[in-house]
């Protein structure tokens, strides 16, 4: 069997970690798996590189969407010389990820989908598929993609666009170019996104959802050196994790909280870039320098706190939970769905004043959090098991 997994990134950020973990795992089942990808790769690997021409070209396709609204209609060399290369390798499977972002020309790309005999696999990691624009539309509670976008109120939202708003003649394009190929199966990492592809034009094609895993060898409980470093061991320490800080995070409640927190607790939001003096008990950590200190971070930590108001999933939780660490998070989108039962606290209200409630409920309480939190990770969680999914529907679909 031989795969050919497309994606923005290979080896980098939440995606390109998903696509390196299914070509392990398809290679290790006795396969052969192909990546194609478009900017961002984490090291040298043998893969096939769509969009080239360095960080400049980068800037200039982003900038270019921006500007123009229309999103998903460069790159069309790079997408025939793409379907040169799949006509080149065969694969009896391809599977679809992250497709935003400039690297692919759609029209041409799905018109040779349409030809192509073979299923295709198309896993959703955000709302972009089916809407105008947006990747999220919860925050800003919009339900145009349902029917047909227009008047995107969430323009400069990623994928950012400046000037024109195109929302309503790109989500009738989408729903013509996306819903014309006829052996596809979509995949999502949560209930709640396959709910939502149930409402919109996607909602005739099988959907499986197939949660994202992670390596338990690497997030574990850890003796930490985190407090002594950072000069805090008397400190309580309150952990947040993001790649990128903003309202849709929940930075704006961080904030709050850590005014409303006594000087017993310290909270390290992880993704930070700077300080900010008006709020001295947040300690910002730009980046860490690998996955284990990521895991001594968590291990650091009284509990775990998401407030982020949209997401599809929340691999952070689950890293947290795999490290015994007890969660925090709102019952908004699928932030709360990976946390089980006894692992933690999931708020109705999204209120900083609730999240202290919570932090001293879970500091008074008897439940064995690094034993329960622990084991619900390593049940649902696993990458080898989440993984070995993808193998399972691979198969599947070469049958029929």
């Amino acid at each position: 069997m031989k795969v050919l997994l497309i994606n923005l990134t290979m080896g980098i950020g939440s995606t390109g970690k998903i696509v390196a973990e299914i070509k392990k795992e398809t290679e290790r089942a006795g396969g052969k798996a192909y990546v194609a990808y478009g900017f961002y790769r984490s090291h040298e690997c043998d893969c096939y590189q769509i969009r080239k021409g360095g960080k400049l070209a980068v800037v200039y396709e982003l900038y270019r969407i921006r500007f123009t609204g229309y999103h998903g209609y460069t790159s069309k060399r790079a997408t025939q010389k793409l379907i040169g290369y799949i006509k080149e390798i065969e694969p009896d499977i391809i599977n679809l990820h992250n497709i935003h972002s400039g690297y692919l020309n759609l029209p041409v790309l799905f018109q040779f989908l349409r030809e192509f005999t073979k299923p295709i696999v198309w896993t959703i990691h955000d709302c972009w598929p089916f809407t105008g624009h947006c990747s999220y539309y919860s925050m800003i509670k919009c339900a145009k993609w349902k029917k047909g976008c227009y008047d995107c109120k969430n323009r400069y939202a990623y994928p950012q666009r400046y000037l024109f708003d195109r929302s309503a003649y790109q989500w009738k394009d989408k729903r013509e170019m996306f819903t014309n190929i006829e052996c596809m199966e979509l995949v999502t990492p949560s209930k709640w996104l396959a709910d939502e592809i149930g409402e919109s034009f996607l909602k005739s094609y099988p959907v499986r959802v197939i949660s994202n895993g992670i390596n338990l060898n690497v997030f574990q409980y850890r003796d930490s050196k985190i407090k002594k470093r950072l000069n805090i061991e008397n400190k309580k320490v309150i952990l947040g994790v993001a790649m990128s800080w903003g309202k849709r995070k929940g930075l704006d409640d961080f904030f709050q909280l850590s005014t409303l927190l006594d000087d017993s607790y310290v909270i390290i939001l992880i993704g930070l870039k700077k300080a900010y003096k008006e709020y001295p008990k947040i300690i910002p950590v730009d980046r860490t320098e690998n996955q284990q200190q990521l895991a001594e971070f968590y291990s650091s930590a009284e509990c775990f706190v998401n407030p982020s108001r949209e997401e599809t999933l929340g691999m952070t939780t689950i890293e947290a939970m795999a490290c015994g660490i007890p969660v925090i998070t709102y019952n908004r989108t699928a932030v709360s769905e990976p946390v089980g039962n006894d692992c933690g606290i999931i708020l109705e209200e999204d209120r900083p004043e609730k999240i202290v409630e919570a932090i001293h409920l879970i500091e008074n309480s008897n439940i064995d959090y690094r034993r329960v939190c622990r084991k619900h990770a390593e049940e649902h969680f696993n990458s080898e098991d989440c993984f070995r999914q993808y193998i399972e529907l691979y198969q599947s679909l070469c049958k029929k």
